[in-house]
């Protein structure tokens, strides 16, 4: 459950003051699953939510042989309240409360690899019912990464597996995720006509 906490802040100019108090959700992961991978492992390992139920189910993880340098308790949890991403809340494209994309923590946040990791990216119920054809909503998906600095950064998409209704992207790492359906938004169509593209 995100935590709530509640501030105030007090401004005071002579004799007169002013407060204002403000709420502040923090994230939380609900963890769905975490198998431990040791370094060691011949081969490719997965581990993925498939509990019917789940708002994330779909997302998973395939680590190649070689990926890990240490055991680790590899981790997939849904992210509450987490911070927006640009173009999701003009989506239909999850099963979240609010109409965006579910955003999925892969874990332990942080973790370098080194080779790259396939990680499978929920695309919520759009894509499952095709609603304007699962060709059309492939060419529209997008991923996005929380960086270190906590902004999102696009990703590019390998692949979408319609059937599945998941994003497939590469990573060297472990952070927040996601991945919706969505209008191209970030070239301007000015930006667009000079680069020759429209």
């Amino acid at each position: 459950m995100p935590a709530e906490h509640l501030f105030a802040i007090t401004a005071t100019l002579g004799f007169k003051s002013v407060t204002q108090t403000f709420v502040v959700k923090a994230a939380a992961v609900v963890e769905e699953v975490a198998t431990e991978v040791a370094a060691a492992d011949a081969g490719t390992t997965s581990v993925t939510v498939d509990a019917p139920l789940s708002p994330i189910r779909g997302a998973g993880i395939l680590l190649p042989e070689g990926a890990l340098s240490i055991d680790t308790v590899l981790s997939i949890g849904q992210i509450q309240q987490g911070t927006a991403v640009p173009g999701a809340a003009q989506t239909n494209a999850g099963d979240n409360d609010n109409g965006t994309s579910a955003v999925v923590s892969f874990g332990p946040s942080g973790t370098q690899f080194s080779e790259p990791v396939t990680l499978a990216l929920p695309l919520g119920n759009i894509v499952a019912s095709g609603p304007i054809g699962a060709e059309s909503v492939a060419s529209k998906v997008q991923a996005w990464t929380m960086d270190d600095d906590s902004v999102w950064k696009r990703l590019p998409v390998s692949h979408v597996d319609t059937e599945a209704g998941v994003a497939i992207v590469k990573t060297h790492h472990f952070s927040q995720f996601t991945a919706f359906v969505g209008e191209e938004t970030l070239l301007a169509p000015s930006l667009l006509w000079w680069l020759g593209l429209r």
